[in-house]
């Protein structure tokens, strides 16, 4: 289970709401007035709140697929795979 914590103006005070993880992030987009992508997973929790939640929903954006370059030099990855191996998350 997760519990989470809110107050503010509009929040109800001393309420409990049966949620998952996933509706955190449409709640607070929500709860922003920042729109909601239609392909995001869980729903807003407008018990959470004095007054219902308007949802706006937006499509998702298709981004291209893009060639990448190196993201860390020679260098940077010796020296990362040495700090993980000294951590021990490499053999």
């Amino acid at each position: 289970g997760i519990i989470a914590i809110g107050g503010g103006p509009g929040v109800c005070a001393g309420k409990r709401i049966e949620g998952n993880i996933v509706d955190i992030t449409p709640t607070a987009l929500a709860a922003l007035g920042l729109r909601v992508p239609v392909d995001m997973e869980g729903q807003a929790l407008n018990d959470a709140f004095v007054e219902k939640l308007v949802v706006e929903r937006e499509p998702p954006v298709a981004k291209p697929f893009e060639e990448r370059a190196e993201i860390y030099t020679d260098e940077e990855r010796r020296m990362l795979e040495r700090r993980l191996s000294d951590l021990g998350y490499l053999e």
